[in-house]
């Protein structure tokens, strides 16, 4: 009987990771690996489309091509303030 492989090295300064017997180097986001993040990520979109599809059954209005323009026009000014401010704040 063979032992598994743990998925994470045990040597904490390590900068792979272990994915079955491939060593994956770790770059700036390789945190996001170790700590399972992208696998909690990946809930929280399946949670939206979920209720995206739920608020559709109920309301044949709510993914209309009418209501996606109303939404990106009502965004449009609150995403052109941001990204200003954005600029004002890296530029220093």
């Amino acid at each position: 009987m063979t032992s598994a492989q743990p998925d994470i090295p045990p040597d904490r300064n390590s900068r792979a990771i272990r994915i079955g017997s491939r060593s994956i180097p770790i770059g700036r986001a390789g945190w996001l690996l170790k700590a399972g993040v992208a696998g909690r990520l990946g809930g929280v979109g399946a949670a939206i489309v979920i209720t995206g599809l739920v608020f559709q059954s109920q309301n044949t209005f709510f993914l209309s091509t009418t209501n996606m323009l109303g939404l990106v026009r009502s965004m449009t000014t609150l995403a052109i303030l941001a990204f200003g401010e954005t600029l004002v704040l890296v530029s220093g």
